[in-house]
């Protein structure tokens, strides 16, 4: 199960990332 969460958290932070460059 962390595993997955961990997975999601990545995502979430590469969205957020590609936002802040644009």
């Amino acid at each position: 199960i962390l595993s997955i969460l961990a997975d999601m958290l990545l995502e979430l932070q590469e969205q957020t990332l590609d936002r802040d460059e644009e």
